[in-house]
Formats: structure tokens, sequence, C-alpha cells
């Protein structure tokens, strides 16, 4: 009887391994980046040129908008008031 439960518990933690292996990538396989927490502050002073990316809530990833900043790429929720003005003034640079 312990030697059954114990083989269960033991796949059952190769199983959960293997799944939280997996959630944090793409399907293609390629390990990118993954916004799990998103900004609301105001960071367009400190964005650099006029790029942005915008990722869709997928695995553990939330929706954002990914902005360049001298720090490095910042995540901010699109819902964010300032986001839409700031995405229009780089689309009109571009």
């Amino acid at each position: 009887m312990f030697f059954k439960v114990l083989t269960v518990a033991a796949l059952v933690l190769v199983v959960l391994q293997s799944i939280d292996s997996v959630d944090g990538h793409f399907p293609t396989g390629k390990n990118r980046l993954c916004c799990v927490e998103t900004t609301k502050k105001n960071i367009s002073s400190q964005i650099l040129g006029n790029t942005y990316s915008k990722q869709l809530a997928r695995y553990r990833c939330v929706e954002a908008i990914l902005f360049n900043t001298a720090k490095g790429i910042i995540c901010v929720d699109p819902n964010a008031p300032w986001v839409p003005a700031q995405i229009a003034k780089m689309t009109e640079e571009k």
C-alpha cells in the first residue's frame, strides 16, 4: 500500500513539474519576455524611441504594453489613462 501511494505521489510531482516548466513558454518553444505584472505609473518621460509592443494575456503572462526605457523594458497596464495618448504620439512619429 505504501509503495502505491509513493508511486502515485512521484507521478503527480513529475506531471506538476512538467506543466510548470512549459507554462511560461510560447508554443514555438522560444523563451520570450513575459510580463506577469504591470504598472499604471506614467513613465512617458522615460520611454526611448517610438516603438512599443503589445502582449496578450497567455499562460502566466498578463495583457501589457511594453515600452523600452534606459532601465530596460517596462510592462505597462494597457488601461492606464496615459497609455492611449502615448501610443498615438508614438504612431505619429513613425
